[in-house]
């Protein structure tokens, strides 16, 4: 799926309790979003889903092609799309559902 330079990778700590909803989440919020507004990041990401529970965490991973500056950051794409108040309101709907994130951006070394 890498066809760039770089690579951005973020994971998602989830409670298991909340996972269907964060998926819901990114398939009405910004499935949609990056459809009708950023066409030029369409089927340059995805999002994995851990098959099982680890502590009561679902894992949840991005995978993005490329990084060039915010271009993937969810509240500048939101803001770029919404209006201030309904980008407040996505992100503070989503905010609730993540444990802990953490992420990188990444340049490929090996491909196979």
């Amino acid at each position: 799926m890498i066809k760039s330079d770089s690579a951005s990778i973020w994971l998602y700590d989830v409670p298991a309790d909340r996972a269907d909803d964060f998926e819901a989440w990114f398939r009405t919020t910004m499935v949609p979003l990056v459809d009708d507004h950023h066409p030029e990041l369409k089927g340059r990401w995805q999002i994995l889903r851990a098959d099982t529970p680890e502590q009561d965490i679902i894992v949840f991973g991005i995978l993005m092609d490329g990084f060039e500056g915010d271009e993937w950051e969810i509240q500048p794409l939101l803001e770029g799309a919404l209006s201030a108040e309904d980008a407040k309101a996505a992100l503070e709907a989503l905010e609730p559902m993540i444990a802990r994130d953490y992420g990188w951006a990444m340049t490929p070394v090996i491909t196979g």
